[in-house]
């Protein structure tokens, strides 16, 4: 309950609030009765060994005590919940797999999330949300209730973060 606490705290932080409904329950006995617009499926991926194996089969998505796996999961969530999918996945996760979840002739896009250039993990975009930049533009329209001066700060910060971010090489001292 701590975590849905915190959540309800941040959407009135940023003024969405009335846009969103907690649920805390388990999704594979829910998900025959929800609707959303976007869905984060993010399953557990079998605790660290994941990372021991060479590739990460989606069929190591093993829910306890339900007949699912990542992708009886994906495609009753596609089919009763939400097309507009993001799937948080392993980094090594079987490319092929990902691309066979979008029926034929729909996009699906990946993107590798990297720290310290390394990739950390995968998410997959299907539905509105694939293709150059169609996730962020779908997001605006949802969010459109944000005031505006808590996107400004928000960029204002992104953009301080990127200049502290910034290289300085080892024989040059940063100018004050």
């Amino acid at each position: 309950m701590k975590k849905l606490e915190l959540a309800r705290h941040n959407a009135r932080i940023y003024g969405v609030e009335d846009k969103i409904e907690y649920i805390c329950g388990d999704y594979t006995k829910l998900l025959h009765t929800l609707e959303a617009d976007i869905v984060f499926l993010s399953p557990p991926w079998g605790g660290p060994l994941y990372n021991t194996s060479a590739y990460f089969d989606l069929a190591d998505i093993q829910l306890s005590d339900t007949a699912y796996d990542g992708k009886k999961l994906f495609n009753d969530t596609k089919r009763f919940v939400s097309k507009n999918i993001i799937y948080f996945l392993p980094k090594n996760t079987l490319s092929d797999q990902i691309v066979r979840l979008a029926p034929p002739n729909e996009k699906v896009e990946v993107e590798h999330n990297s720290i310290n250039m390394k990739v950390k993990s995968i998410c997959a975009y299907f539905g509105d949300l694939a293709g150059s930049g169609n996730f962020m533009r779908h997001l605006k329209k949802l969010l459109t209730t944000i005031p505006p001066e808590l996107v400004v700060k928000r960029e204002r910060q992104d953009q301080k973060k990127k200049r502290s971010n910034q290289f300085i090489p080892m024989n040059k001292k940063k100018k004050k």
